[in-house]
């Protein structure tokens, strides 16, 4: 209190700098010589501003990170669009290939079924003998 009057009764007397001295003896000396300790918070606007600081900081790595995952999402779109492609082709090949092998069979059957008819025909119907065809079944 008595700073604070000296002050008050100072004013009138020195000149607005060392008012301004005077002045600051009235804060508390924790204030005064350490600011970092003061109990009081910055103006509301500094912790808004600080917040929408944060905000936009975290913003930006967001959308990068997005950036960053759309990318390798593209990336890996047109590898697999390749590895369609390919696996479509190769299905094709596949398909032709198996065509080509039936047709294969198809006509090695026939052959072997006229062939068969063939040796048929040329060997004569004999009936064998009974002693013959007990044998023949063991």
């Amino acid at each position: 209190f008595f700073l604070v009057v000296f002050s008050f009764v100072l004013s009138f007397v020195l000149t607005p700098a060392v008012d301004l001295v005077v002045g600051l003896l009235v804060l508390p000396p924790r204030i005064l010589f350490f600011p970092f300790l003061s109990k009081e918070k910055s103006p509301p606007m500094d912790e808004k501003e600080l917040r929408l600081q944060k905000n936009r900081e975290a913003s930006r790595r967001f959308r990068k990170r997005q950036r960053e995952e759309h990318a390798s999402l593209q990336e890996q779109v047109e590898q697999l669009r390749a590895e369609n492609a390919a696996n479509t082709s190769k299905i094709a090949y596949l398909e032709a290939e198996k065509v080509f092998v039936n047709s294969i069979l198809t006509h090695l059957r026939s052959e072997v079924e006229a062939r068969v008819r063939e040796s048929h025909q040329q060997r004569p119907r004999t009936p064998s003998p009974p002693n013959e065809r007990a044998q023949e079944a063991y």
